[in-house]
C-alpha cells in the first residue's frame, strides 16, 4: 500500500466566511486528497473587527483534512499579512509535500519558508494573470521564476496557461492539471437535438473569462447552435 503523506496547501484562494465560493475547487482538491493522505490548509486573511492576529481550526473529512485559518487586523495591511503567515507556519507540523496554489500576492512568504523546511513541493496554477498585464518587475518575477524553476511539478489548469507561463520566461517541469468536477459514474446520454448547445459557468468578467471569443468562434460552426452563459 502507497505511504500516507502529510500535504500542506498554502492558498490565497479558499472559503471563508465572507465568500464561501472563493476557490471552493481547491478545496475539492484537498478534500479529495484528504481521502488518502492527512492534508493541511494554510489560509491567510484581512479582518476589519481584530486588532490582532487570530487562528481558527477546522476538521473536515472525518478528520483528514485540517483546516487553518489565519485573520489579521485589516489596518495593519501587508505588515499583517506578513505576521499572519509567520504564525501560520508555526501551525504546521513535518511535511512530506506542500502544495501551492496560485502565485499572485502571498508566494515570496512562501518562498522563504519553503528554503527553511526544505521539502518538495508542486505548484498548481489557477490564475489568468499570465495572460494579460503580466509585469516582469525584478522582485516578483524573480520569486516567481525560482519557484517554477525548482518545483518538482507546476500544474497549469490548461494547456493555454501553460503556454502563456513559459512565454514569460517562466520554465519549469509542467504538467497540465485541470479543475476538479465531479462526474457521476455512468451517465446516460440523450439523444442529440439538431441544436448545438453550450454552457459556460463562470465569473461574469469578459477580459477574464473571454466570452467574446467563444461566440466568434461560434460564429464559424454550420449549423444552428444555442449558447447559454451562468
Amino acid at each position: 500500500m502507497p505511504k500516507s503523506l502529510h500535504i500542506v496547501f498554502l492558498t490565497q484562494w479558499y472559503p471563508h466566511p465572507e465568500d464561501i465560493q472563493n476557490g471552493i475547487f481547491i478545496k475539492h482538491q484537498a478534500v479529495g486528497l484528504a481521502k488518502k493522505h492527512r492534508v493541511t490548509v494554510l489560509w491567510v486573511g484581512a479582518d476589519a473587527s481584530l486588532k490582532e492576529v487570530e487562528t481558527l481550526r477546522q476538521l473536515e473529512a472525518e478528520g483528514a483534512l485540517c483546516e487553518i485559518r489565519v485573520r489579521y487586523p485589516k489596518k495593519k495591511k501587508a505588515l499583517g499579512r506578513a505576521a499572519a503567515w509567520k504564525k501560520a507556519f508555526t501551525e504546521v507540523d513535518s511535511p512530506d509535500v506542500v502544495h501551492l496554489n496560485v502565485l499572485d500576492r502571498d508566494f515570496p512568504a512562501w518562498e522563504l519558508w519553503l528554503k527553511k523546511i526544505r521539502k518538495p513541493f508542486i505548484i498548481h496554477e489557477h490564475a489568468s494573470l499570465y495572460f494579460r498585464g503580466y509585469r516582469k518587475d525584478a522582485i516578483w518575477h524573480s520569486s516567481r521564476k525560482r519557484l517554477i524553476r525548482n518545483a518538482f511539478r507546476v500544474c497549469p489548469v490548461s494547456r493555454g496557461l501553460e503556454f502563456a507561463m513559459k512565454e514569460k520566461g517562466l520554465d519549469g517541469n509542467y504538467e497540465v492539471v485541470p479543475n476538479i468536477l465531479a462526474v457521476p459514474p455512468l451517465l446516460k446520454r440523450k439523444p442529440r437535438s439538431e441544436i448545438m448547445k453550450l454552457v459556460s459557468i463562470g465569473d461574469l468578467v469578459n477580459a477574464v473569462k473571454q466570452y467574446d471569443e467563444v461566440i466568434k468562434a461560434l460564429s464559424e460552426v454550420e449549423g444552428p447552435w444555442e449558447y447559454t452563459i451562468v
